[in-house]
């Protein structure tokens, strides 16, 4: 079983012989984003909206419990006046207009969001195939001191398997893609597809987190797709109770 996670403290690594004083760590920010970061701090204290946290860098706002979190960036200018940000000279208060604009912005993220999802499963499919290459590379030097023939079996065509006698090799061909192949020493082998996993792992977490950017960005459109038609809703409301 897991060992539960303990509190640290000065005392803990032995940092000095004193009194015991809790350690705190901060998010690195840049100087901008730290001023930000304050502004939205106050505008939290002002009543504006309930919360504000950091992750990865960025700064999250909800306006209270239950309602979606939304990036202080794009969600600023809508955190003060709907009616301000509807009667700037791009908007003019068409509704229409801003809503196709928003529409527009949220399917060019739906676009990214399929190439993206199309570059992980693709990922997701070569690191496997690239660590069992390297396990049978790794097996294929086990052997290479050895004069005994190996017997394998390998795949002819889909479902298809023939069996092999293997003699001892310190060489081996593999495929680039695009119908190229190279042969490669073991040791050569070994390292080129040792490189190919680590960036392969490393490209798939940058997928990962541009995914994760996504998802904020969708709900963050949503949400303002959402108050620029209730205000319109409001407005048309208030200008039929009035006639």
């Amino acid at each position: 079983m897991r060992e539960k996670p303990k509190l640290r403290n000065t005392n803990s690594v032995s940092f000095v012989d004193a009194l015991a004083h809790n350690i705190y760590l901060n998010e690195h920010l840049t100087a901008s984003n730290r001023k930000k970061f304050a502004e939205a701090r106050k505008q939290r204290d002002d009543g504006k909206f309930a919360f504000v946290w950091l992750k990865n860098g960025r700064i999250y706002i909800r306006e209270e419990e239950g309602k979606p979190a939304v990036l202080y960036n794009e969600g600023k200018k809508w955190e003060d006046d709907v009616d301000a940000f509807m009667s700037l000279d791009d908007n003019a208060g068409d509704v229409d207009k801003v809503l196709k604009r928003l529409d527009e912005q949220h399917s060019k993220y739906k676009f990214m969001e399929y190439n993206l999802l199309s570059k992980r499963r693709r990922l997701k499919l070569q690191i496997p195939e690239l660590e069992n290459s390297l396990d049978m590379i790794k097996f294929l030097q086990k052997q290479s001191g050895s004069t005994k023939e190996i017997e394998m079996q390998y795949m002819l065509s889909d479902q298809v398997y023939v069996k092999a006698v293997v003699p001892p090799t310190d060489k081996v061909c593999l495929w680039l893609g695009a119908n190229v192949m190279l042969e490669y020493t073991l040791a050569d082998a070994l390292n080129l597809l040792t490189n190919n996993i680590q960036s392969a792992k490393k490209n798939l977490n940058y997928v990962e987190h541009d995914l994760d950017f996504l998802r904020d960005q969708f709900t963050t459109t949503e949400v303002n797709m959402a108050r620029v038609y209730n205000w319109d809703v409001k407005r048309r409301q208030a200008a039929k109770a009035s006639s």
